[in-house]
């Protein structure tokens, strides 16, 4: 049986300390991505990021993580990342009651 995850944008978000992105998901769930290692592995399109000033400028467009230079991350990509990186950790994710304060109960990294 396939792993089904809905399609889901991003609704809100808010960059934190080392790279870091608080992300509230269009279904109540929100959760930490760790976005080090990717912006650290990554080729030209990431490299401004490596600047925290920068990093913090990013916004929501369309439903999904965005920075000036064009750069953008795909939210259903990021919301399964997440969502499978908490069940790895032992805290498997539930239906959020109501869409307030619904969370993912880990913090995604490596992405």
């Amino acid at each position: 049986m396939a792993d089904e995850f809905p399609t889901v944008d991003v609704l809100i978000l808010k960059p934190l300390a080392e790279r870091n992105l608080w992300l509230r998901f269009g279904d109540g769930r929100e959760g930490v991505a760790d976005l080090g290692k990717m912006v650290e592995s990554r080729g030209p399109m990431v490299q401004p990021l490596r600047d925290d000033a920068c990093f913090a400028r990013v916004f929501v467009e369309m439903g999904a993580p965005t920075w000036s230079n064009g750069f953008d991350l795909d939210p259903t990509n990021l919301y399964r990342r997440m969502v499978r990186w908490a069940v790895a950790e032992g805290s498997p994710m539930r239906k959020p009651r109501s869409n307030r304060n619904a969370a993912l109960t880990s913090r995604a990294s490596g992405l």
